[in-house]
């Protein structure tokens, strides 16, 4: 399957769209390496019922590294539809506008970012740009995880206490 996709946001990334089922995605990517349920890893004593809704709704699908050539694919369904799709890709642009979203230089990239924002979030690992619908690891862990995220910005805003965001009134880096 070609490598070179194009995102765009609150739409998609390629031939996968958000809002598509599993069923959809399984259909264009073929059975996942494995599957994987927040419920089954968290306390979920420690949550409230609106926390809970969330988390035993959710689940995602992590792909071999062949599919879509990519060093890492994971998609996240919520209520059976696509709503994340992460990326790994070494040596290789994934292009945003005017921006490679693989640019090495991560804080020069995050404050281009957030200047098309009018709120950012940080969550000590992660930034959330949610007019991009992107969320990026933090430019601290950019050479260990190298994680780039297509979300639906609704998404991540309904989870923001669930997944510890907090408001920025500008980017620091």
């Amino acid at each position: 399957m070609s490598r070179d996709f194009t995102y765009e946001p609150h739409v998609g990334y390629g031939p996968l769209k958000f809002g598509m089922s599993a069923k959809q995605i399984v259909d264009i990517l073929g059975e996942p390496k494995s599957e994987f349920v927040d419920a089954d890893v968290l306390d979920m004593d420690l949550f409230d019922a609106d926390e809970k809704a969330l988390i035993l709704t959710s689940k995602a699908f992590n792909y071999d590294d062949a599919v879509l050539d990519h060093d890492f694919l994971s998609v996240t369904f919520f209520q059976d539809k696509l709503v994340e799709i992460r990326i790994r890709v070494r040596g290789r642009d994934i292009p945003f506008g005017a921006e490679n979203l693989m640019d090495n230089n991560r804080k020069d990239l995050m404050r281009r970012l957030a200047e098309n924002e009018t709120e950012i979030y940080a969550n000590g690992a992660s930034y959330f740009f949610p007019k991009a619908g992107l969320q990026t690891d933090d430019p601290k862990f950019w050479k260990s995880r190298g994680t780039v995220d297509f979300v639906v910005g609704q998404y991540v805003l309904d989870r923001l206490d669930l997944d510890s965001w907090e408001r920025l009134s500008e980017i620091d880096l």
